[in-house]
This record gives C-alpha cells, sequence and structure tokens, in this order.
C-alpha cells in the first residue's frame, strides 16, 4: 500500500501564505484566495492582525481538496475551452494550491513543468490523471491537451 500523502498543518498553509504575499508571485490573489479558505479562524487572525474583527466568521477549513476541485477543474476545463485565457490561468493556479493542500507536491512539480499551451490544458489533465478525475470526451480538449489548436484555423486564440 501506498503511503498517504502528509497533508499541510495550519503552520504550513500560513507559512506557504506568507512566502507567496513575500514573493509577489500572485498578482491576482488567486493562490491565496484557495489557501484562505483552509485556514482555522485561529491562523486566519495571524494574517490579518490582532485587531482584526473576525467575529462574524464561522467556518471551519474546507474539505479535503481534491474532493472539493472536482466541479472546479469542470469549470476548468470549460474556460479553457472557451479561450478565457485569465479564467483558465486562474484555474490552474488554484488546482495548483488543491493539489499542495493535498499533500501532493509531486502533481504541483508535475503541473508546473507541463506546458500552459491551449489555456493551461496540458496542466488539467496532469491534475485530472492524479486525482483519478473525469476528463470531458471532447476532440477539441483532447487537441488541445496535445498543444494543438482546439480545431485547424482556430480564431479564438489556440491557434496563434
Amino acid at each position: 500500500m501506498a503511503d498517504q500523502p502528509q497533508l499541510p498543518s495550519q503552520g504550513d498553509i500560513l507559512a506557504r501564505i506568507q512566502r507567496i504575499r513575500k514573493d509577489g508571485e500572485d498578482i491576482f490573489g488567486y493562490r491565496l484566495e484557495v489557501l484562505l479558505e483552509h485556514l482555522d479562524c485561529d491562523h486566519l487572525r495571524d494574517i490579518a492582525g490582532p485587531n482584526a474583527d473576525l467575529s462574524d466568521l464561522s467556518f471551519a477549513p474546507s474539505p479535503l481538496p481534491p474532493l472539493e476541485a472536482a466541479g472546479y477543474l469542470e469549470y476548468a476545463f470549460e474556460k479553457a475551452l472557451d479561450h478565457r485565457e485569465i479564467s483558465a490561468s486562474r484555474s490552474v493556479q488554484k488546482l495548483e494550491e488543491y493539489a499542495w493542500l493535498a499533500g501532493r507536491q509531486d502533481v504541483v512539480t508535475a503541473m508546473e513543468n507541463a506546458p500552459y499551451a491551449q489555456y493551461g490544458v496540458p496542466k488539467l489533465l496532469v491534475y485530472a490523471e492524479a486525482f483519478g478525475l473525469p476528463v470531458p470526451a471532447d476532440e477539441a480538449l483532447a487537441r488541445m491537451g496535445r498543444g494543438e489548436p482546439c480545431e485547424a484555423g482556430c480564431r479564438a486564440g489556440c491557434d496563434r
């Protein structure tokens, strides 16, 4: 039986948030959006500051990321097929954080190493395969996954 991935602790998540903020690698906050959803109130206070009013917050960290991300992956494939550059990029970044939260640095690394061509579809396929999630049966998506345009002569962006 394979070893179970080591899930990050609240302290690990907080440290990752601090590193991402320091490095400035998340200018739109997509990665932080995922990570913040997985902090408990005590650790969220470490970010918000001791005087922050968090009295309206009554939540627990989100469930196990791959299960949470299954629906999001479907959305990501739709955005890639629709040639929505910003939404597609956002999806890839968020799914990398879901993989990290699941303790799957191997998936994060594989996604980072996969080409972004065709709106990140090769990266999305890495995620889907790693977590056994379905991939829509769509010829355009299959072509994009191979780094080809969705169709010959695509004018929406993936043939440029």
